[in-house]
């Protein structure tokens, strides 16, 4: 693996003495379902991202990114938006209803500027139907994992090189449930006495009762699984990377590498991704690298999803729109807290010492981090003044949050091989 590094670094050096384009390519990728610290460069001890790891030192590492909302379909919304799920949520969630139409999504300003967008997803909840293909020249939601997927957009790269810049939206479930990765992957972390079959119609099963039906074992054996995924993912990017360096993608260039949200492995009783706000699912990494892009770099302050669509444009160029609340990332400003939701169920502060949790059913949680890292102790009790402090100033952020819920949600018009894909997710039983 050593001398593809090399390899992959010599010619990344070539090409930053070619003839620089004038627009930059832009490479969004998004891994679902990834946890920042399952990964070697948040400090994980398994080997599950060599590749991923050795990115990180080619740009900025954000430690400390947070998603606004999680959950797939709500998530991408989010990082293609720039906007809180309050601006195009409207009330109404499940797998019913298509992207805002009112809202527009980075890829619009972008193919409006001069560029050509190109996405590539695994469907389900990114498919067609539910709106995503909007403003891209070409989206493919027929991936199917990894290699398919990055093959296709390299062949869909080489029939339109003089088409360039471009636009890249690259997605994968392969880490998302089932765990199911292929051999050697299944076993490179390990085998378990485990009669648990990793597949979502078992795991299901398991969402709310982890706690009380699993046994360590069990646990270790899913967490074994899901790494062994994120190996096998990050293998394959190098594979990816070699072929983009070959068609001439890195000459100018902006990579950003993220994830929609997390998973639980029985920190709060659970499994999958439940709709709560807790550390293991909100945490997720973000990396970025590019031309003139700061090398070898770990921020420590806090980030988040709506600032994704605004680097895009402020390094491609484009002036963004006046309700976009979110920061360019490279100009490295700091955020003194992150607000995320789960619709209207759950809303959450986090500071770098501090998390506060407003549940809709009147519930309060309060978590000091510098202590407790895995939110066990909630202190609320203790820390009423504050509590009451970070109540207002959610109210504050819901009534600063632009409204694009003029209009009605469209419905999805999911075919039979849709709710195939949904249910093999898991998102439907």
């Amino acid at each position: 693996m050593k001398y593809l590094f090399i390899f992959f670094l010599l010619i990344f050096v070539i090409s930053c003495n070619e003839k620089i384009q004038e627009k930059p390519n832009i490479l969004l990728i998004s891994l679902d379902d990834l946890r920042a610290d399952s990964l070697g460069c948040y400090g994980y001890s398994r080997n599950t991202s060599p590749f991923i790891d050795y990115i990180s030192t080619q740009g900025i590492l954000f430690k400390n990114c947070f998603v606004n909302t999680h959950g797939t379909f709500s998530s991408h919304t989010t990082i293609l938006t720039g906007l809180y799920q309050s601006s195009y949520f409207c009330g109404k969630g499940g797998i019913d209803f298509k992207v805002n139409k009112n809202v527009p999504m980075v890829q619009d300003f972008l193919r409006k500027n001069g560029y050509f967008c190109i996405g590539v997803t695994d469907g389900g909840l990114l498919s067609k139907a539910y709106g995503f293909d909007k403003g891209f020249d070409i989206y493919d939601d027929k991936g199917e994992g990894i290699i398919n997927g990055t093959n296709k957009v390299i062949n869909y790269l080489k029939k339109n090189l003089k088409k360039e810049p471009f636009f890249i939206f690259y997605h994968t479930y392969e880490i998302h449930s089932p765990y199911t990765p292929p051999p050697p992957y299944d076993k490179i972390f390990g085998e378990y006495k485990s009669n648990i079959n990793p597949t979502n119609e078992v795991l299901l099963n398991y969402v709310h009762s982890a706690w009380r039906d699993l046994s360590k074992e069990d646990l270790n054996f899913l967490k074994a699984r899901y790494d062994g995924s994120i190996k096998y993912v990050d293998d394959n990017l190098l594979i990816f990377f070699q072929k983009l360096q070959e068609i001439g993608f890195f000459k100018n260039y902006l990579l950003i590498l993220t994830a929609d949200h997390g998973e639980e492995f029985g920190e709060h009783g659970g499994l999958l991704h439940r709709d709560f706000l807790y550390e293991e699912l909100i945490h997720i990494p973000l990396i970025i690298s590019g031309t003139k892009v700061k090398k070898n770099k770990k921020i420590d302050h806090l980030c988040n999803h709506i600032d994704i669509a605004t680097t895009i444009l402020k390094f491609a160029g484009i002036e963004k729109p006046d309700y976009l609340q979110g920061k360019d990332l490279l100009s490295l400003k700091k955020r003194n807290f992150i607000f995320s939701q789960y619709e209207d169920r759950r809303y959450s502060l986090r500071t770098k010492r501090w998390k506060f949790i407003l549940n809709s059913n009147g519930k309060i949680e309060l978590y000091d981090l510098l202590i407790d890292k895995g939110e066990k102790n909630n202190i609320f009790l203790e820390k009423e003044k504050l509590c009451l402090k970070f109540k207002e100033e959610i109210k504050r952020i819901l009534k600063e949050i632009p409204n694009f819920c003029q209009e009605n949600l469209e419905k999805a018009n999911l075919k039979k091989e849709d709710y195939e894909k949904l249910k093999s997710l898991g998102y439907i039983k």
